[in-house]
């Protein structure tokens, strides 16, 4: 990381060495938190949380991330943390001032098998998450769909949801997966934030339809919600799609359904 004149390297996993060019100890320390910013999102997040050993002042900064990607080379082959000894929960209470979420297929499955019972939702809220990106979930695996449920319940200020479906997503063994997408699970909650949605990749399978009719009936705030359609789905299919998703309840008067726009 180029700082002016001052270059910081992060020492290979496993060391404790670090390498300045005419730094000072305390130079680190006395950046300015803007400066401190930029530097942690453009690090991977796990060398971000590497920088903590820096000084006493760095030891908490990676928990100020304004935007979060996790994907599967944080969890696989590297003895980062395993899924058996993994609390979730403890996780994201480290992260104070994300607002950008964004979480891949391997890093909601980690989660998923982080305990025997997946939550309902986090013990706490964690109101600065306001965009929420999953790519390549598939929906029809029950505890990948309660994990994702989960997250959204506990960030009730989210305003932007984006999530990409795996393309080879299958319509079987999705009982458990329809009962928890079903409006009724969610009588405890209202998504009254959530302006926007984007859902790629869909193809009509009961799930997503499922998911969409819960998404319009939950979110009061919603504006508009566009479907990316899947670039092999059948046109007889789309318009039976389209035809159903019309009839779906919106608990938004302002909520607009449209399709294959390039929105956000």
């Amino acid at each position: 990381v180029l700082v002016g004149e001052y270059c910081y390297k992060m020492p290979p996993t496993g060391t404790n060495q670090y390498c300045y060019r005419t730094s000072p100890p305390h130079m680190f320390s006395n950046l300015p938190e803007n400066v401190i910013d930029e530097i942690l999102i453009c690090l991977p997040f796990k060398e971000a949380v590497r920088t903590s050993v820096l000084s006493k002042q760095w030891k908490y900064n990676w928990c100020r991330l304004p935007e979060l990607t996790l994907d599967g080379t944080i969890w696989t082959n590297t003895g980062f943390v395993r899924a058996d000894n993994f609390d979730i929960a403890k996780f994201f209470e480290s992260f104070i001032s994300v607002e950008l979420l964004h979480l891949d297929s391997d890093s909601i499955k980690f989660f998923a098998r982080a305990g025997e019972v997946v939550p309902k939702r986090l013990p706490f809220d964690l109101n600065c998450v306001k965009r929420l990106y999953l790519s390549e979930i598939s929906l029809n695996g029950f505890k990948v769909v309660a994990c994702a449920l989960c997250l959204i319940r506990s960030f009730p200020c989210l305003q932007y949801l984006k999530i990409q479906v795996d393309e080879d997503d299958a319509d079987d063994n999705i009982w458990g997966t329809l009962k928890c997408l079903k409006v009724e699970a969610f009588s405890d909650m209202t998504l009254n934030h959530l302006k926007a949605v984007k859902l790629i990749n869909i193809s009509g399978t009961r799930p997503e339809m499922q998911l969409m009719k819960l998404l319009l009936a939950k979110s009061p705030a919603l504006v508009k919600m566009v479907i990316d359609p899947h670039y092999a789905l059948n046109g007889r299919i789309y318009v039976k799609v389209k035809a159903e998703i019309s009839k779906f309840q919106r608990a938004s008067s302002k909520a607009e359904v449209v399709y294959d726009v390039d929105y956000y």
